[in-house]
Parts: C-alpha cells; structure tokens; sequence
C-alpha cells in the first residue's frame, strides 16, 4: 500500500488518498493515520502537508509515518524552505506570495502554516522520528504539478523544500 498524504486534488495512481476531504479513499487526520497498520506501507507522498501541524507536534506527526513504513521504505516529504522564503523576504519584503508560503493562505480552516523548515532542522526530526538516509532532492517523483514543483516567478529558484527518508 502508498500513501498520498494530504493529496486532496493530487492523486497519484497506485496510492491511496488520504486526507480529511469528502472523496480520500482514507478519510483521516494525516497525523494520525487511524486505521494504518504499523508496517504496513510502502511508500509516503507528503507534499507540502507537514508545515499545518504545530512546531512540537511534527515529532509525533514524524513517528506516525515512520510507524506505518515497512523496513526500508522511502518517504518523500515537501515543505516550503524556510531559507528560500527568507531570501526572497530580503530581497522584496513581506509580499503576499511569501506570507503564504509562510503561515499558508488562510482561505479555509486547515489552510495554516504553524512552523517553518529548512534542510537541517527537517533532515534532524526526520532522524529523531527513527528515519535514515536522509536527504535533499531536487523534484518530488510522480512528476506532479502541485506545490513541490513551485519555483519563484522572480528568479526562478526552487522554493520547495523536498526531501527523500528511508524508514
């Protein structure tokens, strides 16, 4: 079994949707994964969902998803880079486009951002959470559009933190 977390309006094929929205194939809080057997999963897709839990429950969030890999399987998480937003912060100020990409479009009631990422401080929960191997890729696999993909119009650099872990 895959795991498309948070993929609402994404789905991948061969992975089950999981997501709180009317229609996931797997209607639940993806912090939770109720139902989920421990070791039961081949792979995560977690694009740009971890960023709406708060900064001291991500650990907890972390270990559920390693929980239900099986041995050896791959987690391919994407948050917005924290590095990347203060850059572009530097250079333009606090535009609409980076306040979003900080503390999310507040256009519905889970659309918050409640902490920020940069590689090391993702690369080390991931550790604490019992992940290994991990590190920063450029692309997301399955090629989809969503915000994994995003690069700033400005000066076309990624603005998307992606990382692949290995339960």
């Amino acid at each position: 079994m895959k795991l498309n977390l948070g993929g609402r309006d994404k789905p991948i094929p061969g992975f089950l949707t999981v997501d709180l929205f009317e229609g996931a194939d797997i209607r639940s809080d993806i912090g939770e994964l109720k139902g989920v057997e421990a070791g039961s999963v081949d792979e995560i897709y977690a694009s740009h969902c971890l960023e709406h839990f708060s900064h001291a429950k991500t650990p907890d969030v972390l270990r559920t998803w390693r929980r239900v890999l099986k041995p050896k399987a791959k987690a391919y998480i994407a948050v917005p880079d924290f590095d990347a937003m203060a850059k572009l912060y530097q250079k333009f100020g606090l535009t609409d486009f980076i306040r979003n990409m900080l503390y999310g479009d507040q256009g519905y009631e889970l659309a918050y951002h409640y902490t920020a990422f940069t590689f090391p401080t993702l690369a080390a929960a991931l550790v604490n959470a019992g992940f290994q191997d991990v590190k920063r890729i450029m692309d997301m696999p399955y090629g989809l559009k969503d915000c994994s993909s995003n690069i700033d119009s400005l000066t076309r650099q990624p603005i998307s933190l992606n990382v692949e872990a290995t339960a």
